[in-house]
């Protein structure tokens, strides 16, 4: 039996303060796409403040590598649809109260109420 081919990903990021961000990417677009897309959505810029992105459980880096950071959403295992947890690097946990996250003034006419 085979499976469906598959040629998007809706990709969820959900962040410590409940917020979640979502796109949807290429079967064969790179995990960097996915941290480029989500750093062009947060308050604080590159520069400043690095983050990361994890599967859990149990807890594994996405992206832990440049190596990793190249291999396409399909090679990852993120297709059809996958679920992220947003962390900074700088603590061992991150908590609401670390935020804000998402810059709301950038997303503000991609903002959904469900």
């Amino acid at each position: 039996m085979n499976s469906p081919n598959h040629t998007r990903a809706n990709v969820r990021i959900k962040f410590p303060d409940g917020m979640l961000l979502q796109g949807t990417f290429g079967a064969k677009e790179m995990v960097s796409d996915i941290y480029s897309f989500v750093q062009e959505n947060l308050f604080y810029e590159a520069d400043k403040r690095a983050f990361y992105l994890y599967e859990t459980p149990p807890k594994k880096e996405l992206g832990a590598d440049a190596k990793d950071m190249k291999n396409t959403l399909i090679q990852k295992k993120l297709v059809p649809s996958c679920l992220l947890y947003f962390g900074w690097r700088d603590l061992d946990e991150t908590k609401a109260e670390h935020g804000p996250f998402l810059h709301m003034e950038k997303l503000k006419d991609k903002v959904v109420n469900l």
